[in-house]
């Protein structure tokens, strides 16, 4: 017997957290929630996120009437392929990005 350590499920990204050539990690909408993947993305990965937005960001909305850092980018249009993990600690790693089809 098996026993499943994960489940990889799609959820929307919805914004893109560090540099916009670099990012440190993404967040997605998960339950309805807003979660931000962990640990922070490789260098492989962080290339092919910025790639995917490129030309494609919007400015995240003001918070708190100040405005938000510009490396906290949104953008809505991009799948996020997630691992999570089941159990007491819920981690959330990106295994890829896809186009909405």
């Amino acid at each position: 017997m098996k026993w499943r350590t994960a489940d990889t499920v799609d959820a929307p990204l919805i914004a893109v957290l560090g540099p916009v050539r670099r990012p440190r990690a993404v967040q997605v909408l998960l339950d309805g929630k807003p979660v931000v993947t962990s640990p922070r993305l490789d260098t492989v990965r962080a290339a092919h996120v910025a790639q995917a937005v490129a030309g494609h960001l919007l400015p995240r909305e003001a918070a708190s009437g100040r405005q938000a850092a510009p490396t906290n980018i949104r953008w809505q249009g991009l799948v996020a392929e997630v691992r999570v993990t089941t159990g007491r600690h819920r981690v959330v790693r990106l295994v890829r990005l896809r186009p909405v089809d």
